[in-house]
């Protein structure tokens, strides 16, 4: 840049007198030709640069962005996927809940059942020994009255032989049974 500036004082120098108050041209021309030369170093800077430093770095800068944007991708996906785990899951637990519980019941309803079985057997068994126990009491009480018809049948007739003083017999007659 000072180059341009100096090339261009000295040919404004040869130009010009040096006594002479500078030229309004002359100040013009300088103007524009260093306005357009900054213009033209300005661009090639920026060409420079883009080149350079800008195209590398916009480059990182993008395949950085691409990869948070693949890595944000696969988190939703991975997020989505456990949601989608985490409602199966308690879809299970409802469903496993559920077939608990039935089975809970199934075990009450035939605990119940057993239970009223064996109340039924239990109070047969007890219905068919109470009968027996009839049964026996009844038969035993017959055999006693069997046995005490005898036995007094007998003392009867040893009563009346000692009595009467001579032995008697006597016919035992049957009693109903009542």
């Amino acid at each position: 840049m000072n180059l341009f500036f100096l090339l261009q004082e000295a040919e404004h120098a040869v130009t010009c007198d040096k006594t002479a108050p500078p030229c309004w041209g002359d100040i013009i021309t300088t103007i524009n030709w260093t306005f357009v030369l900054n213009i033209i170093q300005f661009l090639v800077l920026i060409w420079v640069l883009n080149k350079i430093l800008y195209a590398p770095l916009i480059n990182l800068m993008k395949q950085r962005q691409d990869k948070v944007g693949l890595s944000l991708a696969k988190a939703e996906q991975q997020r989505k996927e456990a949601q989608a785990l985490k409602e199966q899951r308690q879809h299970e637990l409802a469903v496993i809940g559920t077939q608990a519980r039935q089975i809970v019941e199934e075990a009450r309803r035939q605990g119940d059942q057993i239970m009223q079985q064996s109340y039924q057997q239990a109070r047969a068994e007890s219905q068919k020994i109470v009968e027996k126990a009839k049964a026996e009491a009844v038969a035993e009480k017959a055999q006693l009255r069997r046995e005490l018809e005898n036995e007094i049948g007998v003392f009867v007739s040893m009563s009346a032989s000692k009595l009467l003083g001579r032995e008697v017999t006597i016919k035992t007659p049957r009693i109903s049974k009542s």
